[in-house]
């Protein structure tokens, strides 16, 4: 970058000018309700009827959070396997009865 002429922090300001309407674009989007459509996950749809089985025939139930760890490149990908697992870990105390 230097045998142009441009450093480091003109090119990041030069990126973050770009990506800012972008941003803001996009945030307008998701506050008027226009937000895309997600497609459905079947195994996340599935696990709330997989915990219901495991409680009521005592079965053990094995969640795994990947093969990632946290610091690396994987970091966002253990995170949310760790988010799931704490909701799963809630769902017995959802129950009504014993």
């Amino acid at each position: 970058m230097d045998e142009i002429g441009l450093s480091a922090g003109t090119v990041a300001l030069v990126l973050l000018l770009l990506v800012l309407p972008v941003l803001f674009f996009l945030t307008s989007k998701v506050r008027a309700g226009k937000s895309g459509n997600l497609r459905q996950i079947s195994g996340l749809e599935d696990l709330p009827v997989s915990v219901g089985l495991s409680a009521e025939t005592g079965q053990p139930l094995h969640v795994s959070v990947g093969v990632g760890g946290v610091g690396g490149l994987s970091t966002a990908e253990t995170w949310a396997g760790l988010t799931l697992l704490t909701q799963l870990a809630d769902e017995p105390h959802r129950v009504t009865h014993p």
